[in-house]
């Protein structure tokens, strides 16, 4: 039956179109019950009520209580979808979306995520053409971590030199905990590994003794001290600075350095061998010549003091090395050449000429032929204080130094 709304009652009355008559229906609804978003709805039994717009569209859809299905509709927003915080978009028991805005997080469970794949295979699954596929964090100083491909890369918004971490925090993003690296082959097999307690680094099977403090230490000039137990130990000292060069030390304690420093007074204690910038290799004697060294000079094994030399004597022959630095107090130890290249001490007022003979002269100097005699007792002498061979041509001018590849007979 049609309603009709009396003004005398303010009432939405039903009317009769036939006999053309209001009625005053038990059911009417008074205008003061309506707001400006009520709806007006017909009961089963015909009995108008105002219902609010979460009423109305709870009963379109057949749910109770406030719950709104779309019934395989589609949704068109024309403005914002606003989600209450702690509302969640889903099923219990998922895929379900919970927003959260006392946190201010989107929390996605129950589920995994694909973005450009109907297929995830993990909890997130990025899919995308080879030049397109990149994953980002950058914070608004550009630093951040994005990978393209198969990389993975630092700082993608900065425009100069950065340096990446890794493993820099440990627990709760603190530093409480350490944290070890390993460094696999794809086939579940590791390649090296990095002890984060120890600072220890291994490679295949076998665990090196060097640290990440004395890795940092490089440029305090760090030398390769303490015990054996660090063995197959790396070090380095800051070359620029004048110091000697990287250190090895064997299990046994043995330490072999190269020297690549054009300082000549830098000996440290603790080696033994090591080879010269100009490519000669020496070795650490204590100094028993009575005075200072004299870089250059021919030296002989001590006859007082073990693991010593002195100066070779006067047409000695016996000589063992060339001094390789100035200036080192007797009882201290110093660097001996006794292979490879030396600059070797020439009598003073001689010249050097390449390609001939060195052999022992003046007491702690040299002389040289261009070609040795040979025969009797005496050029048998001769060859015995045989030193090398120069490589270099230097004219006379006082006592000089001439480049030599030593040997001894």
């Amino acid at each position: 039956m049609p309603w009709k709304f009396n003004p005398f009652t303010e009432e939405l009355d039903y009317y009769d179109p036939v006999n053309a008559t209001t009625v005053d229906a038990a059911g009417a609804v008074m205008e003061s019950d309506f707001e400006a978003t009520t709806f007006l709805y017909a009961t089963s039994d015909d009995t108008p009520q105002p219902k609010t717009p979460a009423e109305v569209m709870a009963i379109l859809s057949g749910q109770a209580g406030a719950a709104f299905s779309w019934n395989s509709q589609s949704l068109t927003a024309v403005g914002s979808i606003v989600v209450d915080d702690g509302g969640t978009i889903g099923q219990a028991d998922g895929p379900l979306i919970t927003f959260d805005d006392i946190n201010n997080y989107l929390e996605i469970i129950r589920c995994k995520v694909g973005i450009l794949t109907p297929d995830p295979i993990a909890n997130l699954d990025i899919y995308g053409a080879s030049s397109s596929l990149m994953f980002k964090t950058e914070d608004a100083d550009g630093y951040g971590v994005y990978s393209f491909q198969n990389q993975l890369n630092w700082d993608y918004g900065i425009d100069a030199n950065s340096v990446g971490y890794i493993n820099y925090r440990g627990y709760a993003y603190g530093a409480t905990q350490f944290r070890d690296l390993a460094i696999c082959d794809g086939k579940q097999g590791v390649i090296a590994f990095f002890d984060g307690s120890t600072g220890n680094v291994g490679i295949g099977t076998i665990i090196f003794g060097t640290t990440m403090a004395k890795g940092m230490q490089i440029a305090l000039a760090t030398d390769p001290t303490g015990n054996v137990v660090d063995t197959f130990a790396y070090f380095g000292k800051d070359i620029a600075a004048g110091n000697t060069g990287p250190a090895w030390r064997t299990e046994n304690g043995t330490v072999i350095q190269l020297d690549q420093s054009l300082k000549t007074t830098d000996a440290p204690t603790f080696n033994k061998i090591k080879i010269t910038a100009i490519g000669g290799t020496a070795i650490q004697l204590t100094n028993k010549t009575g005075a200072n060294t004299v870089a250059g000079k021919v030296v002989e094994a001590s006859t007082t003091t073990d693991d010593a030399f002195q100066i070779n004597d006067a047409d000695g022959n016996h000589p063992i090395g060339i001094v390789l630095d100035a200036g080192i107090a007797d009882g201290s130890e110093a660097w001996i050449v006794v292979n490879g290249i030396a600059d070797v001490a020439i009598v003073s007022g001689e010249a050097a000429t390449r390609g001939w003979w060195v052999f022992t002269s003046d007491a702690g100097y040299c002389t040289m032929l261009e070609d040795p005699t040979g025969g009797g007792a005496a050029e048998l002498d001769q060859h015995m204080r045989e030193v090398g061979h120069c490589i270099e041509t230097v004219a006379a001018n006082g006592v000089i130094l001439a480049r030599c590849v030593i040997h001894f007979n």
